[in-house]
């Protein structure tokens, strides 16, 4: 939900020379409807206009999450229109449904964002509304073969208030954004190796390879800008996109090429842009337009690089363990 809260901007500029041009984005993706926000729609990038209708829910979707080649979508829904509350919520893309399989039923309070592996693994975090009794507020864990359980076990990996939460390719390790900025990440496996990446940044986007992490931060002279950081030690950082007028950041994330970063932002007039921002340079190209609103929320059904553990991903992790800390 963080289309709710971050002000950032519309206009991105690389600070390194603009000299090549990219090839033409394709792919599927799920997305929800730019006038009717209760809706997920299934189309390609290259043309929305044979995009079909999937899931209609009772409330507007506030966040989602695809699984890449796989079946399920994952959603973040208010749970009705009486209660301040959002849970999240499961559907499978290839059956029809008439109702979408509820995860954490008023369990959490305000269920913030959620994302799902390639493996079915769910996280999610949630924020206080001062409910009582109030739940513990953090990164939450539910395991695949617990997705179908009429109240499926939700365990607390990380109990600190947190935001935009993201899975690395690998289906082992999450990034996520705690309160007050900053990037922390998490290794589901041992369950406790946290290592911060950035004590400031926020909505954290992992490269298709794993490799790499894209992250909003706040700069000198300049209300915010994105890095992309090399994950492997030592880190440092690879490009830098100016950020120069303020406006709403709805979305960001990366082509499944890894050859680009897509934000979306809300400009005055209450319009949705979404641009693809090519990492080898060239103009920022407009995606995912329908008339006039343009699609403000989506997710990829596909990756284009294997989802498997690599040596690179292993040795990159490998130091998380030891340095265990929060």
């Amino acid at each position: 939900m963080t289309h709710v809260f971050i002000c950032l901007s519309v206009y991105l500029a690389f600070l390194l020379p603009l000299t090549t041009t990219h090839a033409a984005l394709t792919g599927e993706v799920i997305y929800v409807h730019p006038k009717n926000f209760d809706e997920l729609w299934l189309g390609t990038v290259e043309n929305l206009h044979n995009a079909r209708l999937i899931f209609r829910h009772t409330h507007e979707i506030e966040a989602l999450a695809v699984q890449t080649d796989g079946a399920y979508t994952v959603f973040v829904a208010a749970v009705d229109n009486n209660t301040f509350a959002f849970d999240a919520f499961l559907i499978e893309r290839d059956k029809l449904q008439a109702k979408a399989h509820n995860l954490t039923s008023k369990r959490f309070d305000v269920v913030w964002d959620i994302d799902i592996s390639h493996n079915g693994d769910v996280v999610f975090t949630n924020y206080p509304t001062g409910i009582e009794p109030e739940p513990p507020y953090g990164v939450y864990f539910i395991a695949h073969q617990n997705l179908k359980d009429a109240f499926p076990k939700a365990e607390l990996l990380y109990e600190k208030e947190a935001y935009e939460v993201t899975w690395a390719p690998d289906g082992v390790h999450i990034a996520f954004q705690v309160l007050g900025g900053g990037i922390y990440l998490y290794n589901t496996k041992y369950r406790g190796g946290v290592s911060i990446i950035d004590r400031h940044g926020y909505n954290p986007a992992f490269s298709p390879d794993g490799k790499r992490l894209a992250l909003v931060h706040k700069v000198l002279g300049r209300a915010a800008a994105i890095s992309v950081i090399s994950l492997p030690q030592p880190r440092r950082r690879l490009k830098t996109l100016a950020l120069d007028e303020d406006f709403s950041m709805i979305d960001f994330k990366w082509t499944p090429d890894g050859q680009a970063l897509i934000y979306t932002v809300k400009a005055p007039d209450g319009l949705y842009y979404t641009y693809a921002a090519p990492l080898n340079g060239g103009e920022h190209e407009e995606i995912l337009k329908i008339g006039d609103p343009g699609v403000w929320l989506f997710d990829w059904t596909h990756t284009a690089y294997a989802v498997e553990p690599t040596n690179r991903l292993t040795t990159l992790w490998g130091a998380l363990k030891a340095d265990n800390k929060k």
